[in-house]
């Protein structure tokens, strides 16, 4: 937008529009709720805190695909061709299972063109490495589960954490372990695809990453293959991008 439209004179008060929070999702969720046949077992608190970043639109989506779902479940017993029973009518009810699987189809409008689906990976699944799971639970675990505990101590949480060994040794199924447990948006990026050719391109698309990250908080962002944006300074000749990108 151009910065001529917000001088005095044009558009003198500005509003700005941010993200829900939990209290806010979960309002919005009881409207979209209001009315609709759900079983005794959802529990509308529960996505309301995990759903991070979640807007309105993202809320109603999310709904609506619950109840879609719901409908196919009761769909073999319909005759297309004939009016429905009123007693099949009466058995549809939106359950737990429904939501969870439109929670996993779902993803905050905001963070689709950063977002890939994430393999459901718990700690379990991966073999050894324990010494860097209880790292990483500490790092990344606690401080999400247990904010006030760390606040109390004067804990401020790791900010970032550096993976690195030969492929194949985990990695890559580490990070997707702690996506998938953390419960937090998770932002995979591959440092080829930041760079630009055009001056402050790649700076700008950083601070973007980092600056959609803290709207939709919690987030972990992964950078795969960071080595390309981490050259050593003056290493590259003809462009001083990767002196400056990070």
């Amino acid at each position: 937008m151009s910065q001529a439209l917000r001088r005095p004179g044009r558009f003198d008060t500005e509003i700005r529009f941010s993200v829900p929070n939990k209290n806010a999702r979960n309002e919005i969720f009881k409207i979209h709720t209001r009315g609709m046949p759900m079983d005794v077992d959802v529990d509308i608190d529960y996505y309301s805190e995990v759903t991070h970043g979640f807007v309105g639109a993202d809320i109603m989506a999310f709904v609506r695909e619950a109840a879609m779902d719901a409908i196919r479940d009761i769909l073999p017993e319909i005759n297309i061709d004939e009016p429905i029973p009123i007693e099949i009518i009466q058995k549809l009810f939106v359950k737990d299972k429904n939501f969870l699987k439109a929670f996993k189809e779902i993803k905050p409008s905001a963070l689709r063109e950063y977002i890939r689906d994430i393999p459901e990976v718990s700690w379990d699944d991966i073999g050894g490495l324990e010494e860097i799971k209880r790292e990483l639970i500490e790092a990344v675990d606690w401080p999400l589960s247990h904010p006030k505990l760390f606040k109390k101590a004067g804990i401020r949480p790791i900010g970032g954490i550096l993976l690195f060994g030969p492929p194949g040794c985990g990695k890559t199924l580490l990070a997707e372990a702690i996506a998938s447990e953390s419960q937090s948006n998770f932002i995979t990026i591959k440092g080829p695809e930041l760079m630009s050719k055009w001056v402050g391109e790649s700076e700008k698309n950083i601070r973007g990453i980092f600056a959609k990250a803290r709207e939709l908080a919690p987030s972990i962002i992964y950078f795969d293959e960071i080595e390309a944006l981490t050259a050593n300074r003056g290493g590259w000749k003809g462009s001083a991008v990767y002196d400056t990108v990070i």
